[in-house]
């Protein structure tokens, strides 16, 4: 078969534009070969592109007019040792005119499938050989160096098209790792949402600080616990929420935790945006790179406020008990160290399920309240794993709403489930549960907690609240029959003193009957002991009807109403008008209130306040200034005097009854005003006391609800 002339090739060049533009590259190599083949009558046509490293060469195309060639498209040929390396290395045409001469493998390979003579051309491109254009054909010495001439007007075409292909190739490769990359990507940025997801519906407070504790992220959670939103904290130190109660050492040993790479547990006393204070149990751990270089560290918080009141509850409740019974004492703090132990808080686990009820997250704290490893977990039907038997059916039917709507019986609740340990165990539960779309398809986060210790510890406190209201209950009881003796003994008291008036007035007439009667006509023993019988019987009288007013206190009290205490002032100063004529005393006041009281009492009690101070002056005429104002939700009033003052070691014994600090000749009284005073007060709900320093006066004070 002999080779066309150039009139075949003038054809075939005319036709390779319109080849070249109308066709893809995979049908132009097609196309050109046939061209080709029409010109150079060969059995068998390979392209054949040097690599990037110019160390071989891969075949792009074959073309064959008999059978497959034994060496594919995409084989990759080395460049050494071989003819196809010369021609590359040289940019010659080499010529085999006989294969069986066997120069070389390749020529063994072509030889077994009955090529018997070929040609390698140096393709061309940007004045660089790009590889080799080699044709075969079943005859012996069918090429010829004349033919060099012809393929010298076809080469550049087959050249072009042969770089497309390269450039082709490469695109597609880079084509390739570009869509692997985004592939990867979307991964990561599933992973993420899923952690962004659970990090932000955690019920624990979240905070992420660089190394130097400046905070940059706070999720939801540490909003609603400490009002606190994330633009007002964000670059601050986490020390605006302290109270400072921990020591400076106490800080020195957690940093030292944290920068020596590990994980730092504790309590803190913690102060919320308003100023009320919380508790919290806090763990802090550090963040690493790749490089194992600390970046970050993540404090996890929980608030742990009603677990301390109710360890405060228990030692009060312990405190009150011990007052009952010392046996039960060491039951009792027996009971609260076991408390304290009991009610140690763990992390809760945070499990995601795909729309399928398989396992997608599984974290630590998941790993160890059901003892499987997260190797062992994601990928697992969760009903297989910690859903008791006889809750699976209801488990998976509440599911399989679930997976359409996204909404079920739990969704959005919280709720005590009972769940199931690796061993078989089963334990109860609270579940958190909401679910998310990705990809259009519904998943489930669930946050769990194992609240068994919880329920053990509220068991033990029912049962330690069940013994305080026992306790209170038998108090009531006690303070009824306080009651009930009061009562019987303020009406033995008011009945006696009543009782003993009659006689001791006809006692006390007949004294002075004889004093008046018999004076000077007996001798001067009998005048000093009638004296002393009138003044005997005088002071049992004044003590009589002491007695006799304080038990009217409580028996013969009259309704509450609104009082002006400037009148009740004006009635008591009334009373006194003859004592202060007598000591000359001076009474000033301030503006006084309306207060809701008895009046008689009231005006009973600011008389013998006024008439204290008359009555224990000093050299110095009586001085005396009452005011009043108005603190905390009660009148504080006042009584402030220049008189003879009081030792501060007697303030508290000047109000119980026949205490007296004088003997009668020096000061005379029944030892009970004051008494009557702090009983009148108490009625009222206020207080009584007083302020002095003997030879400086002294300041009785009293309080009064404020009436609203």
């Amino acid at each position: 078969m002999n080779p066309g002339n150039a009139t075949d090739i003038k054809a075939v060049v005319d036709r390779l534009p319109h080849i070249i533009s109308t066709f893809p590259i995979s049908e132009v190599f097609h196309k050109i070969a046939e061209e080709l083949q029409a010109v150079f009558r060969f059995d068998r046509l390979g392209l054949t592109l040097i690599s990037e490293d110019k160390n071989s060469a891969i075949i792009e195309f074959l073309y064959s007019t008999h059978s497959d060639s034994p060496l594919p498209a995409g084989s990759v040929l080395s460049l050494n040792n071989s003819d196809l390396g010369e021609v590359l290395k040289a940019a010659n045409p080499v010529f085999v005119h006989d294969t069986s001469k066997g120069q070389c493998d390749t020529d063994a390979l072509l030889l077994k499938d009955g090529i018997r003579s070929r040609v390698s051309l140096p393709l061309f491109y940007g004045g660089e050989v790009i590889g080799a254009c080699c044709m075969g054909s079943r005859q012996a010495a069918h090429f010829s160096e004349s033919q060099i001439c012809l393929w010298k007007e076809i080469a550049p075409f087959v050249s072009m098209v042969s770089e497309n292909a390269r450039l082709t190739r490469k695109l597609k490769e880079s084509a390739d790792i570009l869509a692997t990359e985004i592939a990867e990507r979307k991964r990561i940025e599933e992973s993420l949402c899923k952690l962004s997801l659970t990090v932000e519906q955690s019920p624990s407070a979240i905070i992420i600080t660089d190394t130097k504790g400046a905070i940059e992220y706070v999720n939801p959670k540490f909003t609603r616990l400490t009002g606190y939103i994330a633009a007002e904290v964000a670059g601050k130190n986490p020390r605006i929420l302290k109270l400072g109660e921990k020591s400076s050492e106490e800080y020195k040993r957690l940093w030292e935790t944290l920068t020596a790479g590990k994980e730092w547990r504790g309590e803190f006393h913690n102060r919320k945006k308003d100023g009320n204070l919380y508790w919290a149990s806090a763990s802090i751990s550090p963040v690493k790179n790749a490089k194992g270089v600390t970046t970050h560290f993540i404090g996890i918080q929980e608030d742990i406020t009603v677990r301390k009141q109710m360890e405060e509850e228990l030692k009060n409740l312990n405190d009150l008990l011990r007052q009952q019974a010392s046996d039960r004492a060491v039951q009792l703090m027996e009971s609260e160290e076991k408390f304290r132990k009991i009610s140690a808080s763990a992390n809760d686990a945070i499990i995601m399920l795909d729309n399928e009820e398989r396992v997608s997250y599984w974290n630590e704290a998941a790993e160890k309240i059901f003892r499987y490893s997260k190797e062992e977990a994601v990928g697992k039907h969760l009903h297989t794993l910690i859903i008791p038997k006889g809750f699976r059916k209801r488990h998976l039917d509440g599911f399989k709403e679930f997976q359409t709507t996204g909404q079920g019986p739990l969704i959005g609740k919280t709720v005590e489930l009972t769940a199931l340990r690796r061993n078989s165990e089963e334990f109860p539960i609270e579940l958190s549960l909401s679910g998310v779309q990705i990809k259009g398809k519904w998943n489930a986060i669930g946050i769990i907690r194992d609240i068994t210790e919880r329920k053990i510890l509220n068991a033990r406190l029912l049962a330690e609240i069940e013994g305080r209201k026992k306790v209170q209950e038998r108090l009531k009881q006690m303070v009824k029959e306080l009651e009930r003796s009061n009562s019987e003994l303020q009406q033995f008291a008011y009945v006696a003193s009543h009782d003993l008036q009659e006689p001791l007035r006809m006692v006390s007439s007949y004294t002075q009957l004889l004093g008046r009667r018999y004076k000077g006509k007996l001798d001067a023993d009998a005048d000093e002991f009638i004296t002393y019988a009138i003044d005997g019987a005088a002071r049992m009288q004044m003590l009589i009807n002491d007695l006799l007013e304080y038990s009217r206190v409580g028996t013969r009290s009259k309704p509450f109403e609104m009082v002006n205490c400037l009148e009740v002032f004006d009635h008591a100063v009334s009373n006194l008008k003859m004592a202060l004529e007598e000591s000359g005393a001076v009474i000033t006041h301030d503006e006084l209130p309306t207060v809701m009281a008895d009046t008689l009492q009231l005006t009973q009690l600011f008389q013998n306040l006024l008439g204290n101070a008359i009555k224990f002056r000093g050299k110095e005429p009586p001085r005396i200034h009452v005011s009043a104002i108005q603190k905390d939700g009660e009148w504080v009033f006042s009584i402030r005097d220049n008189g003879i003052g009081i030792d501060p070691q007697y303030t508290n014994r000047i109000f119980v009854i026949f205490q007296r600090l004088h003997s009668k000749e020096e000061y005379p009284g029944s030892g009970i005003g004051l008494a009557i005073c702090k009983k009148i007060v108490e009625r009222h709900g206020g207080q009584i006391g007083v302020e002095s320093e003997p030879g400086k006066g002294a300041t009785f004070y009293f309080t009064v609800p404020v009436v609203n």
